[in-house]
């Protein structure tokens, strides 16, 4: 078997030609015509027209040189050879427990439908059932097991005792989340490095189970001669309906008319139908189908939304449903909070912004009120700012934010923010916040946006892709800090929190950029004052997907939570200063609880003494929803093929041969030197 054969096939064309080109150009004595050849010029005459390849011929320097660039040509397609070979004395067993491996593809031995990580526990069962044989006292095998998803886990370190490693297997559960190799290869990695110092072994071996479906894979380095068996579960062309996105919008207009946007996609090769239901706080509101055209195998799944109107005033909680049968449960439903319909009032504090003034009148807010910023600073004083839901705040701030210190992760004594209580969205000025500081200034020039977070409610449905701006804010920030978007010269839309301050700071003003002339500058525009509208209390998640950390603000004066997981079980959670509560990682799809006793926000619900709020948590990821399988696994260090390994198989051991061919070019090139050598002297 060879790795990467088409690497070496560019080379032997470039370079074995090009070895016998320079024989042919090889230096030649000058020919001098003698009596004694004239009477052989017809014989001389013959000879000639085949002198090119008269050079070549007993050359045992060519000859030589051939075989050195032949092996290292070889050596450079990374031959295997694979053969039955007893069990390692270690090896690392790794599972992938991801959403795709909860697809019901595969069967069992009475063709009964079951899990893709149902089959990989039963075939790492038989591993394990392996390792039995063979054993002598001298001579105990041990392994551990590895579980990952988008994180890895240990689920049992190295051990030769047979019945914990079954028990490992076996409690291995599906999550929700994507499959992301990286850690688990890591922890792999880690165990080899230790059992080479402290065992003395040349590699510990792995034996991975997974569908291949793994977003890093192009990520991923192998250490040194590392084997890695990859045994593939799961079928290709598994037919698949999944909700990939859903949205909700309010018409400023109306603001107690919603529309909601369910996103669908289908791997099916045949066209189908689907069907959606529409919950609202767990009542049926409504259903319909939808028409998916057919997949193609060569260009992927099929798109297709579902579109549905909402007549509702007060926040509530919504549920799409795919009720269509098909492999995956994990994204047939996705669950999302819809926030209460309220016209927000807004303070314009600026010397004068013409853009910024035809915007928010283009937005039909409940108010504006244009003020100075000496009005905005006398209002604060008499404490007549908190009947504005949000401040915007055109390039002025009261205090700006200091430079960096030298050590941007040093503690930082604590102060009081400079702006008044409330929401801000800032324009080309840094506030005075924890976290944010003023960096040195950032050079005159047209720059580009690189990434923004594209599931921020701050920046739902805002494209920032080909925005260009020019003399930006110089935004340094810590970890307390939110990064929104970030441009060519750094930080360039952050939002940041500090007690009862929440702001979203942007980097530019609107007239240096060519953004006013596109439609998405508005959009950003109300969709910014629109999430910070809903106040430090909202339910604003951001990123809330199976495997990553569940983040939400609770109001002020909320001391303790109880977080209820979607099976029931409830955890206890400490808000920080800020209000701040973190929980990971998410396992499974579904809504999280979280009650608490005291202060409700704009989305809670609130019954007696106890306010609770939905945490909805969802999948929402077409990579994952595929179901793809994949042959090979294009590691950096190189391709590795799956395998199939049932019951009773013997397992296979591979033999990289490239260090010897290596080996047999540097002997040959000491050879080459020799004869080289010998022909010189004589």
């Amino acid at each position: 078997m060879w790795l990467t054969p088409l690497i070496a096939g560019v080379a032997a064309a470039i370079t074995i030609p090009s070895l016998i080109i320079l024989y042919f150009l090889k230096l030649r004595r000058r020919d001098v015509e003698i009596s004694t050849t004239l009477l052989w010029k017809k014989t001389i005459q013959d000879m000639q027209a085949n002198a090119p390849f008269q050079k070549l011929r007993r050359n045992i320097l060519l000859l030589l040189q051939l075989l050195i660039l032949i092996a290292a040509i070889l050596a450079i397609a990374q031959p295997e050879v694979r053969s039955d070979a007893p069990l390692p004395t270690r090896s690392v067993i790794v599972i992938d427990r991801s959403a795709s491996m909860a697809a019901l593809d595969e069967v069992d031995e009475n063709n009964r439908p079951i899990s893709r990580l149902e089959k990989a526990r039963r075939e790492a069962l038989n591993y394990v059932d392996l390792m039995d044989s063979g054993e002598t006292r001298d001579k105990v095998r041990e392994a551990m097991v590895i579980a990952f998803d988008r994180h890895a886990t240990v689920i049992q370190t190295f051990t030769s005792d047979k019945d914990k490693l079954r028990r490992a297997i076996e409690g291995i559960r599906p999550s929700d989340g994507v499959s992301q190799v990286t850690e688990a290869i890591k922890l792999a990695n880690a165990q080899e490095a230790k059992a080479q110092e402290n065992v003395g072994l040349v590699t510990v071996p792995i034996f991975m189970w997974s569908d291949g479906a793994l977003q890093d894979v192009d990520d991923v380095t192998l250490l040194g001669d590392t084997r890695l068996e990859y045994n593939a579960v799961g079928r290709n062309g598994t037919a698949n309906v999944a909700i990939v996105s859903l949205q909700a919008e309010r018409a400023y207009d109306r603001p107690d008319e919603a529309t909601l946007f369910v996103g669908l996609m289908s791997t099916d090769l045949q066209p189908r139908e689907a069907f959606v239901e529409i919950a609202v706080d767990g009542l049926r509101a409504g259903a319909g189908s939808v028409q998916l055209p057919a997949a193609d195998p060569e260009e992927g799944p099929a798109y297709a939304s579902f579109v549905f109107p909402l007549q509702r005033d007060e926040s509530a909680v919504i549920t799409a449903t795919v009720t269509t049968e098909d492999a995956l449960a994990a994204d047939n439903s996705a669950r999302m909070i819809l926030p209460p319909a309220q016209q927000v009032s807004v303070g314009f504090v600026t010397e004068g912004h013409l853009f910024l003034k035809y915007a928010l009148e283009a937005l039909r807010v409940s108010r504006i009120v244009q003020m100075t910023p000496a009005e905005f600073e006398q209002r604060a004083r008499r404490g007549q700012n908190a009947e504005f839901d949000v401040f915007i705040l055109d390039r002025w701030v009261p205090e700006a934010a200091p430079p960096p210190p030298d050590d941007l992760d040093a503690p930082v004594e604590p102060f009081e923010p400079t702006l008044p209580p409330g929401q801000y969205l800032i324009f080309k000025a840094i506030p005075n916040l924890r976290g944010l500081y003023t960096g040195p200034p950032v050079a005159e020039s047209a720059y580009s946006v690189l990434d923004w977070r594209r599931g921020d409610p701050a920046l739902a449905n805002v494209s920032l892709a080909g925005l260009t701006y020019w003399k930006p804010a110089s935004i340094v920030n810590t970890d307390d800090v939110r990064v929104l978007a970030d441009g060519e010269h750094g930080p360039l839309i952050v939002e940041a929190t500090h007690d009862a301050v929440r702001a979203i700071v942007v980097g530019f003003d609107i007239t240096e950029t060519d953004w006013y002339l596109k439609p998405e500058w508005v959009l950003f525009l109300g969709t910014a004052i629109r999430e910070l509208g809903r106040g430090l209390g909202g339910s604003t998640i951001a990123d809330a997907r199976p495997g990553g950390t569940l983040a939400t603000r609770l109001p002020t004066g909320v001391s303790e939570a109880t977080l209820i997981l979607p099976d029931g079980d409830r955890v206890t959670l400490y808000p920080s200063e800020d209000g701040q509560v973190h929980y990971g990682p998410l396992d499974r799809v579904g809504f999280y609880r979280l009650q608490w006793n005291g202060p409700a926000g704009s989305t809670d619900v609130v019954s007696g003494s106890r306010v609770e709020r939905a945490i909805p948590v969802n999948l929402l990821d077409a990579n994952e929803s595929r179901l793809d399988v994949r042959p090979a696994l294009t590691f950096k260090t190189g391709a590795i093929q799956a395998v199939s390994t049932a019951a009773g198989d013997a397992r296979y051991s591979t033999r990289r041969l490239w260090p010897w061919l290596i080996a047999a070019a540097l002997g040959i090139v000491m050879l080459e030197w020799f004869v080289y050598n010998r022909k010189v002297h004589l």
